[in-house]
This record gives C-alpha cells, structure tokens and sequence, in this order.
C-alpha cells in the first residue's frame, strides 16, 4: 500500500499529469483530499504521507514540505473566500433589517478544524 500511494504521487517513470491522465484512481483521490479543506481532510492526507516518506531522504522530505505549503496556501485561499462570502451575507441580511439572524448565524471556524490546524503546524515543525 505504501509504495502504490507513493508511486501514484510521485512516480519516478513519469510525472503526476501522467498518473492523472492513466486514470489512477489513487492519484486522482490523493490530489482530490488534498485539495479539499472540508472536515480537515487535506491535513490527514498530509499526516498519512508524513508517515509514509522516508525521512532520511533529503528530496523526500523536500517534496513533501513544499506540496504541503502549497496545498496550504490553496486550501487558505478558499477557506477565506468562502468565509469572507458567508459574512458578507450576513452583513446583507444585517442591512436587510434582521441583525439577530447575523449574530446567530456569524461565519466560525469550527473547533475540529481548529485543532487540525495545531497538528498541521506540529507537522511542519517535525519535519
């Protein structure tokens, strides 16, 4: 299991587009959960691969550390868009003449989410 997820996402006969365009299905579902930042699911695709790379090997670890601040990077940019879309929102309904609903119903980060983001940056400093 450990080589075929390794290989879908870094294969060394090829590139990823390669993996992609063959239909690997592991590839596919690996970039997929990487790049959703729903339930916290790209930072346990991160933890699992953390598990699997060999941490001697410098372009291993190299690798991983930059396919993670990038995923990160992304998956930030669509957290705060999509926060900053449900405030607006609520801002509207505000201006509608409902302010209690805006109070209620504010844009939060739940708490679960929250503490995958301490494991991500522990993550990081470990590597």
């Amino acid at each position: 299991v450990r080589a075929r997820v390794l290989h879908s996402l870094k294969p060394a006969d090829g590139n990823k587009l390669r993996s992609v365009a063959e239909r690997d299905g592991v590839a596919l579902g690996v970039i997929l959960l990487k790049m959703s930042p729903a339930f916290g699911t790209n930072v346990l695709v991160f933890i699992l691969l953390f598990v699997l790379i060999d941490k001697s090997d410098e372009s291993q670890l190299v690798g991983y550390i930059l396919s993670f601040k990038s995923f990160q990077f992304i998956s930030g940019v669509f957290s705060a868009s999509s926060i900053a879309y449900a405030f607006l929102s609520c801002l509207q309904r505000a201006a509608d003449g409902d302010p209690a609903s805006c109070a209620a119903m504010a844009p939060a980060l739940p708490l679960s989410i929250a503490l995958l983001e301490v494991a991500r940056v522990a993550l990081l400093a470990m590597s």
